[in-house]
């Protein structure tokens, strides 16, 4: 057996970001998207948009109950590219008002007509949230009543009558906060061209909406759409004109690009693929310092899925995902982000869920997310690993430090990393994460198959996946693995 050594150190002083303290850091999402929505010739949507899932399938509250377990509370996002298009109903008694449902249309922005949102369907969704504790951030349609002309201003009618309704019903004790808009601002912007100006008082009208219907407790979020930094100067200059603030700053990026990238799987392989992106995310912390009485914001990855338009079908629903879903969701702890959105819990080819004729089941991303927001909280400090195939990333807790080790090194080059952790500890809880195959859908968790309990109504606890290990310094991780490595008694 081949092995490779390395020295890991932490400096538990050195504070990077503090995260999972008054919300979870991984939250993930629900899109519109409909059956009929193709993407490179593969229809992944069929029973999964929002408006077609099946909210009471157990095995979908199953999962969910489990995601939330890892805080007080689970965080959801609704929206995406078709939240722009959906008619809020308030008349109709059925699931389904019209039009319904969404229908391809080359000449509308988003290649989709308008869809109806139905009060009844609401309730559906209330009731899901419940059951599986969840809170939930909603997208709201910032183009209504400018679908023709983007100089319009915006028709908040609508958005005044929903937010009334979910008080009525108390659905808004479920409510986190709300989006306006989503991936229509600055060139990133989809088919669409906003000012900045008129896109601050869009967001000022609702804050002043939010301050009459909803308690303070519901944040304001936005921008939602890959990063223009000469249009966010400009815009957050219009927001401290009109004495308007977001309380979090939220932005879009699919760093693998499309799915249709048949080299997506050797991307995200490659430890060193993300450096570049990482640079860009310092940017983003450098431009901040100059939005004056915004540059506290707290940063949020608002929406990724890691490869746009999808994903790719046995590749970001396989093994080979987590590699680069673990290590962007430590480079975003590291880099001062609050929260990390995945798209998405369920719908397309990069769902933590999978439909598969009407059964449910885990994706290997399921666990990495569950792993990560149970073990990964409270301090993200300082690491460093001298061996450039390994990924790691540490947090502090009050009475243990936790390790996550991403090991990108192929088996054909060794069979196995011995890792001496510089520091000295008592004893060790751990999870070491493997697959059969870098295209399985299964995942091993300290050697026994990661799966929900056949009883939906139970969940699993974290602790049923750690083994106990006394005075063991040294870490054994498989190649193409990854670990988590709780240390007590910390020195």
């Amino acid at each position: 057996m081949v092995r490779v050594h390395a020295i890991i150190e932490i400096n538990k002083e050195n504070v990077l970001n503090t995260i999972a303290i008054e919300h979870p850091f991984v939250c993930f999402t629900l899109d519109w998207w409909p059956d009929s929505k193709v993407s490179f010739g593969n229809a992944s949507w069929i029973g999964t948009g929002l408006n077609n899932l099946d909210l009471e399938h157990p095995k979908l509250i199953q999962a969910a109950r489990t995601l939330a377990s890892s805080h007080k509370h689970g965080l959801l996002r609704i929206g995406g590219t078709l939240q722009d298009s959906v008619i809020y109903d308030f008349k109709s008694s059925e699931k389904h008002c019209l039009p319904f449902p969404f229908q391809p249309d080359e000449n509308s922005r988003s290649g989709f007509t308008q869809e109806c949102f139905s009060a009844a369907r609401r309730r559906e969704i209330n009731n899901f949230l419940e059951k599986s504790n969840l809170k939930f951030i909603f997208g709201l349609n910032a183009l209504d009543g400018r679908y023709d002309d983007f100089r319009r201003a915006w028709n908040s009618e609508k958005t005044k009558a929903l937010l009334e309704e979910l008080k009525t019903t108390k659905m808004a004790k479920r409510l986190f906060g709300l989006e306006l808009g989503n991936e229509i601002y600055g060139k990133n912007g989809q088919g669409v061209e906003l000012s900045a100006q008129i896109a601050a008082g869009d967001f000022a009208t609702l804050r002043k909406i939010m301050k009459t219907a909803l308690s303070d407790d519901v944040k304001l979020l936005g921008y939602d759409t890959a990063l223009d930094f000469n249009w966010l100067d400009d815009f957050f200059s219009n927001l401290t004109s009109l004495e308007t603030k977001l309380d979090a700053f939220t932005w879009h990026q699919y760093p693998l690009g499309p799915g249709s990238d048949p080299l997506l799987a050797e991307k995200i392989l490659n430890p060193r693929f993300f450096d570049k992106f990482s640079a860009h995310i310092d940017v983003l912390s450098e431009k901040q310092a100059f939005w004056k009485e915004h540059e506290n914001l707290p940063l949020w990855m608002g929406e990724t899925g890691g490869a746009y338009n999808s994903g790719r079908n046995e590749v970001t629903n396989r093994f080979v995902s987590s590699f680069w879903f673990l290590n962007l969701l430590g480079i975003f702890a590291e880099k001062k982000h609050k929260a990390f959105c995945r798209q998405t819990l369920i719908g397309g080819n990069y769902g933590l869920l999978q439909l598969k004729v009407n059964k449910i089941e885990t994706n290997p991303d399921f666990w990495a997310a569950f792993l990560f927001g149970s073990f990964m909280k409270e301090h993200v400090i300082e690491i460093y690993c001298e061996n450039k195939l390994f990924k790691s990333y540490a947090t502090r807790q009050q009475r243990s430090i936790t390790i996550l080790i991403i090991n990108f090194s192929e088996k054909k080059e060794t069979e196995q990393i011995s890792i001496e952790v510089f520091n000295a500890f008592a004893y060790r809880k751990t999870a070491i994460v493997t697959s059969e195959k870098l295209d399985s859908n299964t995942v091993f968790i300290n050697g026994v198959k990661a799966d929900l309990p056949k009883d939906s109504d139970e969940i699993p606890s974290i602790h049923d996946f750690v083994v106990y290990e006394k005075n063991r310094k040294t870490i054994e991780l498989p190649a193409h693995s990854y670990g988590f490595f709780i240390l007590h008694g910390f020195k």
